[in-house]
């Protein structure tokens, strides 16, 4: 009799378990729409009205978007039918610049009207030729670094201290996504399977001790703290500067779903979020050590996010969507 009843109470006990919900955190949004199909990989606004976004297919078409009615409405101020876009920034009201397929190096300087493309003095060897920037870190106006990749296997990086009149660049074996800067000597690049720190500006870059995740973004809140995300599904957090890694969320397992991070931002140094697939929102606010989950307002690929407040996001996702979501 006692046997029946322990065992009664296991399954009791099993069930408790399997009926219990992680926490979540609930959210309202809205659906911004460019009103074409395909993926918004990034979006900006300069200010309560004006906006811009751009997306596209790889080698396939990339396109270059802007609002001036808050993203009611958008229109197509670039296009192109080889190169998707992946990134872009603007330096002041007028002048900015944006990234894409196959070193693609676009510049305005009319508020965003017209988009002319860059051609570079020097550039890589033949493997690096169809690299795709990805991602850019600005220190002002005339000082910022572009880097990208391709294929797992081929990452770039350009720098220029003069508003690209001179570039210097390396090349890695493997393709990076990420970058994030605490200062003009000290940072960060992420991607397969590797994390580099630099503390000399750039000139040079050494393996942190981290692997066995693709690292699509970093951020240091700073020169100790830092925190990473990964398209195997894991986020991870240092606290001596890069040296040391510990595992916060763990990554996915084989016959498990399947979870995949695209972005991590922060408002301040304790405020954080992550994106990725299937509508996955997480946040921090402990500066990463605890995450919770945002309650799933969709089931789209999130690829990016833009924090307009630190309870205002702007999320970038497929179909042409971009979702503004209030904690």
């Amino acid at each position: 009799m006692l046997q029946k009843y322990s065992v009664l109470l296991v399954c009791l006990l099993f069930l408790f378990g399997a009926c219990r919900k992680e926490e979540t955190i609930s959210v309202s949004f809205e659906v911004l729409s460019v009103n074409e199909n395909i993926n918004i990989h990034k979006i900006i606004f300069l200010s309560d009205s004006v906006g811009f976004a751009c997306g596209g297919r790889q080698f396939d078409y990339g396109a270059i978007f802007k609002t001036t009615n808050n993203g009611n409405n958008w229109k197509k101020v670039y296009s192109s039918n080889l190169r998707s876009v992946y990134n872009l920034h603007f330096v002041d009201d007028s002048k900015g610049y944006a990234g894409g397929d196959s070193m693609l190096l676009l510049t305005t300087n009319d508020r965003g009207e017209n988009w002319n493309e860059f051609w570079f003095d020097t550039i890589p060897r033949d493997k690096y030729q169809r690299t795709a920037f990805k991602n850019f870190f600005f220190f002002n106006e005339n000082e910022f670094l572009m880097v990208g990749g391709q294929n797992y296997d081929s990452g770039l990086i350009y720098k220029t201290t003069d508003a690209g009149n001179n570039w210097i660049f390396k090349t890695f074996e493997n393709e990076l996504k990420g970058i994030y800067f605490i200062d003009e000597l000290n940072g960060y690049l992420s991607g397969y399977g590797v994390i580099y720190k630099t503390n000399d500006g750039g000139l040079s870059y050494q393996l942190c001790s981290i692997k066995g995740d693709f690292f699509t973004s970093v951020y240091f809140g700073d020169k100790d703290n830092g925190v990473a995300v990964g398209y195997n599904g894991g986020i991870y957090k240092t606290q001596n500067a890069g040296n040391n890694w510990k595992t916060i969320v763990k990554p996915n397992k084989a016959f498990e779903k399947r979870t995949h991070f695209n972005d991590i931002k922060f408002g301040d140094t304790n405020i954080g979020y992550a994106v990725g697939s299937d509508g996955l929102l997480m946040i921090t606010e402990d500066g990463g050590n605890n995450w919770k989950l945002a309650k799933k307002f969709c089931d789209d690929n999130l690829f990016s996010i833009t924090i307009l407040t630190n309870k205002l996001l702007l999320i970038t996702s497929e179909k042409g969507k971009i979702y503004k979501v209030s904690l």
